[in-house]
């Protein structure tokens, strides 16, 4: 079987080096290449021999040739990936793409208005690993009646959160409810499979200025410069970057996507670029810890909660319905899943190991069969759209209650 012809378009995405340096066994080739910047474009070009023909500066160079290629995966700013999808499907490739689309709800319309169905896919690796189609599975094959609650909550570690969301420069930094909270709320439409009518965000505020420092210590400029609070500080660079490389794997080879031009070594990290730089002089005001509370077409409450500050990245979700309960927690190598029968009060346990190769290796795998005409998608666009309009309307919503309804139909 021969590897399907790929095209990367961006490398400088948090996600980007999940897609770089892989090769999924065999079964994708990157043929192509496009990327503004000369050194990371080159780099990339070297470990998957690319030639010079394939390498692109700009979309637009890379759409006024033919296709050589079945499919591009998008990994550009938010901004520009509804325009790049909406070219590049009419060039006849398919597309993977990062989410969010665009910058309001009427933006990711706009783009299922002019693209022919099945032609894009939204990189929601969560429906694609073993652990959630299980639980997938359970609602839908088990006795669950009813569905009366739904109570969802991911916890975001110190070095991811700092990362993504305090360190990296303005033109790369998204809203976070949009980059994280939309995989919660597409993982949330998935498993409850209705609509949802309304729509309430609360939050809390985070200040990452001088003054905000513990301790009145008002911190030098970078992490090394003999900072009084560095060895107790939630968000240290040192911490982050040079003593824990196995515990922060992430926060580092997000780092070697977005900045693959710049210090060679690790450790280099926190004396040089930006990602040295002390969080509380990035001069920050920003919402922090955040609750969805939708209320779907059945009446009932469904809540996400998003937490910042956890130690480990971990998901847990708890739905009860009149005859079953589901309890599955998302934790590394202690996954597991519960369901428990509400007249016999017996457990069915599933216990899992998270996929050691990443989420996206899950997804990518699942991808391919598809364009090989073997199985359907999870995430087509017309599939998954409704998280993405809800993801926009409550990142709007200023702790009041929105009519989704309305909000889209204003005539409603």
């Amino acid at each position: 079987m021969l590897p399907i012809p790929v095209i990367l378009v961006g490398l400088d995405h948090p996600n980007s080096y999940d897609y770089m340096g892989h090769t999924y066994d065999d079964q994708i080739k990157f043929v192509g290449v496009v990327e503004s910047d000369a050194i990371r474009r080159q780099r990339f070009c070297d470990v998957h021999h690319i030639p010079p023909q394939y390498q692109f500066t700009t979309w637009q160079d890379w759409l006024d040739r033919p296709p050589f290629a079945d499919v591009a995966i998008v990994m550009t700013p938010a901004e520009s990936r509804i325009e790049i999808a909406q070219h590049a499907t009419h060039c006849g490739y398919t597309i993977l793409t990062e989410p969010p689309l665009g910058k309001t709800a009427d933006d990711v319309f706009t783009l299922l208005q002019m693209v022919a169905p099945k032609t894009i896919m939204i990189a929601h690796s969560l429906r694609y690993t073993g652990f959630f189609r299980a639980a997938h599975g359970f609602l839908k094959k088990s006795k669950f009646g009813k569905i009366r609650s739904y109570h969802h909550e991911v916890k975001i570690p110190y070095a991811d959160f700092v990362h993504n969301y305090v360190r990296t420069p303005n033109q790369h930094r998204e809203a976070w409810l949009l980059s994280q909270g939309i995989h919660e709320i597409d993982l949330m439409r998935w498993l409850l499979d209705e609509p949802a009518k309304i729509v309430k965000r609360t939050y809390d505020m985070l200040s990452f200025t001088p003054n905000a420092a513990p301790l009145d210590a008002f911190p030098p400029m970078r992490c090394i410069d003999n900072c009084p609070i560095e060895k107790t500080c939630d968000y240290s660079a040192i911490q982050h970057y040079d003593q824990n490389q196995a515990t922060n794997h992430d926060a580092i080879t997000k780092y070697l996507a977005k900045q693959i031009a710049l210090p060679e070594s690790v450790e280099e990290i926190s004396q040089q670029a930006v990602w040295g730089d002390c969080a509380y002089h990035k001069n920050l005001h920003m919402i922090g810890n955040q609750t969805l509370e939708f209320t779907m077409e059945s009446g009932v409450i469904a809540k996400i909660n998003m937490a910042l500050h956890a130690q480990a990245l971990t998901r847990s979700i708890h739905i009860v319905g009149e005859q079953g309960q589901l309890k599955a927690v998302f934790a590394g190598t202690g996954s597991t899943i519960i369901y428990t029968d509400a007249k016999t009060q017996k457990d069915n346990v599933l216990n899992f190991r998270t996929e050691k190769l990443g989420l996206a290796h899950s997804m990518m795998g699942h991808i391919m069969k598809v364009v090989r005409g073997e199985t359907d998608s999870l995430t087509w666009l017309e599939d998954v759209i409704e998280a993405h309009y809800w993801a926009h309307i409550a990142q709007s919503a200023d702790e009041q209650p929105v009519n989704i309804e309305s909000y889209l139909d204003p005539s409603t």
